[in-house]
Order: structure tokens, then C-alpha cells, then sequence
């Protein structure tokens, strides 16, 4: 047997140079708000590479035009600048050819000069806010601004000293009480919020739990009308149930809870179970506060009705109804007959 000689294999390989493109860009750009910016990020050298450009884990690509962002040569266009737009934009920009790839990343941090306003939106001038005796609540004026804001608080017109964003108030004595008022200041503008801190009490337990009605899949609730001086806002219901765990025997606890924005009843538990037994149980809530739990009722959702059959119709009522059918029929051709 002859045997051939081994076959020749020759591998080629090409390795491309990877380099590091260097950027001719400031790290820290300012504009003003309600105007159209254009963040700069450039390379140095001769290279033409490809720009993409990300922002609160949003991806701007190369040539992205739309109502808010715009990919152009030299940098990102942002129009109609507000506060939300500041924060830190990363400029990616690569490059591939077949003998080298280059590419590189630049942070940039845009900040956006803007009068001072609140992080969180609160109800109300001034917002009321309840505190039970002992206890302490916090007094939030957190807020954006650039350059960033001066703090100035005030307690019944008179001014003191807190420098800080939030200031907390531990109802000791009634003088505690009253209006609080805080002011963000900068060279843009202020803006100002206003507290009104009141004590807080808890609301009676509410009194006469009772079954309005029931039925396959839901109970209805009621109790006794609260006391007028309680400031009553509404009730809230939990109502459990055990259930068995499906392909086994366990038993559980189902755990539900409604609060209701209305003071009077009747207090309706929907999309029951039927044939179920609930154990039901109602507070009252105010602005400060809820109060106790009334004692636990049992209720039982009535079973489920199933008709088992429909009445049939008789011979006679049969053939009225065929007779009928009929007659309707040759009118109908009858009359397409005398078109």
C-alpha cells in the first residue's frame, strides 16, 4: 500500500493593532435650562471614528435624529435643556479597519444651571402634617439646584439656623407645634415650602362590625357611624382565609387588605371564593393615624348555585315555534319576490 506524503496546511493569520483613541474634550460642560446644548466630544489626531453615546442607561446611536437628541460630528445635540437633562453622558467612539481597530470612551458630565426646586412633590399650602406626642417627624425640603441652594428656615416667622436640607421636630411640648417654613435660595431664584405640624391622635375602634349582605363571591361590611371629632378619612379591612396548597394537603393563610377613601359603608369584599369562610376585621383611619382593630368575624360566603338542567319545551310549544320559523321565512321571500 502506498502511502501519501502529509498535506501541506499554511495558516494565515493577520493580527490587527488595537489602540486607544485620546479625546480633546472637557470633562465638565455648563448650560443654561430651557435652551438647546450641545455637548462637545472630540478626538484628537486624524482618525474619523464612529460615535455612540449613552445616558441613564439609554443608548444614543450614530446618526440618531429625534425630538430630543440629535448625533452630530464633534458631539451630542440636546435640545430644550431642562434640569432632568444633567448628569453624567458617556461619548463612545470607535474605529475598524483591516489593519487596526481603535476606539475609547469619555465621560462627560453636563451640568444645567437652574433655579432651585423639590425633589418630591408634596399636597397642600401649607402641608399639614400630624405627629403624636413624643414622637418626631421629619420636615423634607430636599431639593436640585444649580449652582446649589442656600438654606434659610423659619418657625412662626422667626428665622434660625439650619443649614441643612431636612430638619426634624420632636413633639416634647405644644410650643412644637405651628408653622415651619424652609427656602432654597440660589442666584436663579427660590422656592419656598410651608409646614403646618399638628398633633396627631388615633381614631376610636370602630364599633358595630356587622354583614350587611353576602353572597357567592362577596361579603358587604358595615359598622356604626364614627364619632364626628375623630376626622375620619376612611376604613380599612383585612379579611384571611385558609386555603389549601395545589397536589397537596397543605393549608395556608391568604392574606388580603382594602382600604376604603369613604366613611360610609357598606364596605364590599369582591372576588371571593364561594362556600368560604373569612375572618374579617376593620380600623378607622384619619390623618394622623389608624386605629385599633376591631375584633375578628367570622363570615362564610354563601355555596355556589349550579343548574343542573334547562326546562324542556313541550311537543305543542315545539311546533308553534316551527310553524313560526316558517311563516317568517316566506314572508321574507315573498317579499324579495315582489321587488
Amino acid at each position: 500500500m502506498k502511502i501519501k506524503p502529509p498535506t501541506k496546511i499554511t495558516v494565515v493569520v493577520v493580527v490587527a493593532a488595537v489602540e486607544l483613541l485620546e479625546f480633546d474634550t472637557p470633562a465638565e460642560q455648563t448650560t443654561d435650562e430651557y435652551k438647546d446644548y450641545f455637548i462637545k466630544c472630540k478626538v484628537k489626531g486624524n482618525a474619523m471614528p464612529t460615535f455612540m453615546w449613552s445616558y441613564k442607561n439609554q443608548t444614543i446611536k450614530d446618526k440618531t435624529k429625534s425630538e430630543k437628541y440629535s448625533v452630530e460630528e464633534g458631539g451630542l445635540l440636546v435640545r430644550n435643556v431642562t434640569h432632568l437633562d444633567a448628569g453624567k453622558y458617556t461619548c463612545r467612539a470607535f474605529e475598524t479597519t483591516s489593519k487596526s481597530s481603535v476606539s475609547g470612551e469619555k465621560e462627560i458630565n453636563l451640568k444645567v444651571r437652574h433655579k432651585p426646586v423639590f425633589k418630591t412633590h408634596m399636597e397642600g399650602d401649607p402641608v399639614e402634617m400630624y405627629v403624636f406626642k413624643s414622637d418626631s417627624i421629619s420636615l423634607n425640603c430636599r431639593n436640585s439646584a444649580e449652582p446649589p441652594a442656600n438654606m434659610t428656615w423659619s418657625f412662626e416667622d422667626a428665622s434660625f439656623l439650619n443649614p441643612y436640607e431636612d430638619y426634624m421636630v420632636t413633639f416634647t411640648e405644644v410650643k412644637k407645634l405651628g408653622l415651619y417654613s424652609c427656602t432654597a435660595r440660589n442666584t436663579l431664584g427660590k422656592v419656598t415650602r410651608r409646614f403646618r405640624l399638628i398633633e396627631g391622635f388615633k381614631p376610636k375602634t370602630p364599633s358595630g362590625l356587622a354583614v350587611g349582605e353576602i353572597g357567592e363571591n362577596f361579603i358587604k361590611l358595615k359598622v356604626d357611624a364614627g364619632d364626628p371629632a375623630d376626622n375620619l378619612i376612611g376604613y380599612r379591612v383585612e379579611y384571611v382565609t385558609k386555603a389549601v396548597e395545589p397536589g397537596t394537603r397543605k393549608t395556608y393563610e391568604s392574606f388580603d387588605m382594602i382600604n376604603f377613601n369613604t366613611t360610609t359603608g357598606p364596605f364590599a369584599l369582591e372576588n371571593l371564593m364561594p362556600d368560604t369562610e373569612y375572618m374579617t376585621k376593620i380600623l378607622a383611619r384619619n390623618r394622623a393615624g389608624n386605629s385599633n382593630y376591631t375584633d375578628t368575624m367570622v363570615v362564610r360566603t354563601k355555596p355556589l348555585v349550579v343548574i343542573t338542567g334547562a326546562a324542556q319545551p313541550s311537543s305543542g310549544g315545539l311546533v308553534l315555534h316551527r310553524f313560526l320559523l316558517l311563516s317568517a321565512a316566506a314572508y321574507v321571500i315573498a317579499s324579495l319576490l315582489g321587488q
